[in-house]
């Protein structure tokens, strides 16, 4: 009996992968159990084939486009490639990997769709999102565990998305050191975008401009490869969210509740 693809929806970006693995379909199936979704039409469906050994060389991932549109990503554990609705997969037979691909073609997907891939935490109230971008060690983690009375989104990865009536936050099954965490599929009403300043005293917001917005967001996109296309596309979403959505920079000190300064009006 042929098993149906797996569709992983994720910034509400549905993927489907054809995994004939077992081993590697039940490990992926568990590990993004929160975004698995049926009856859901994908953007594309890429065919997985498994290796037991990765290839040498480097870390670094490289993305580019073929002179007939097709996008190629290969890194020691993976490579693949797509154009339009199909394509295919030579992974290393490791979740991480499969992991990795995922994050590089989800990128790459998102700014075709007006959304980004973002280093960021995130966490939610009611109905309205609030992103804390950020690179490493600027306190994404630490902050997550400060909003106390918030709905904690991610610590590492989010999806923004520029596009719609407003702008909006999803979460993602990305956390910090790849690790996962609680699904939260839904989007929420992105309110603020708060770069994150660790220090002493009573926390505190401090709007900057957006000329320094657009700065500082652009540092954060999830970016992979050099094609002008995607600058461009980062650009433009960057660009539609500082004009659209209040930036400040979260002042606050390590064991400080933020929640309230966080979600003021």
């Amino acid at each position: 009996m042929t098993q149906q693809p797996l569709t992983l929806s994720i910034g509400g970006l549905p993927l489907s992968f054809c995994i004939r693995n077992r081993a590697m379909r039940s490990s992926i199936s568990k590990r993004y159990k929160g975004y698995l979704k049926q009856k859901v039409r994908p953007l594309a469906a890429i065919d997985c084939a498994f290796t037991s050994t990765p290839e040498g060389g480097d870390d670094r991932v490289n993305v580019w486009q073929g002179r007939d549109g097709t996008w190629h990503a290969r890194r020691p554990d993976f490579e693949c490639a797509w154009r339009g609705c199909t394509g295919r997969a030579r992974i290393y037979r490791s979740v991480f990997a499969f992991d990795g691909m995922l994050r590089v073609m989800l990128a790459t997907r998102a700014l075709e769709n007006r959304k980004a891939l973002m280093h960021a935490a995130a966490a939610a109230s009611g109905s309205k999102g609030f992103a804390f971008p950020g690179r490493s060690g600027s306190g994404k983690t630490t902050v997550t565990g400060l909003v106390r009375g918030l709905r904690v989104l991610n610590d590492e990865i989010v999806c923004l998305e520029a596009d719609g009536r407003r702008p909006r936050v999803w979460a993602t099954p990305f956390w910090g050191e790849m690790g996962t965490g609680p699904a939260a599929p839904k989007p929420y009403d992105l309110a603020r975008i708060l770069f994150l300043k660790k220090g002493a005293g009573a926390p505190a917001c401090t709007r900057i401009d957006k000329q320094e917005a657009l700065v500082r967001v652009m540092q954060c996109m999830c970016s992979f490869g050099k094609e002008t296309a995607l600058a461009a596309r980062a650009l433009e979403v960057a660009r539609s969210l500082v004009e659209r959505v209040p930036a400040f920079e979260l002042h606050f000190g390590k064991d400080t509740d933020v929640a309230t300064t966080v979600a003021a009006r």
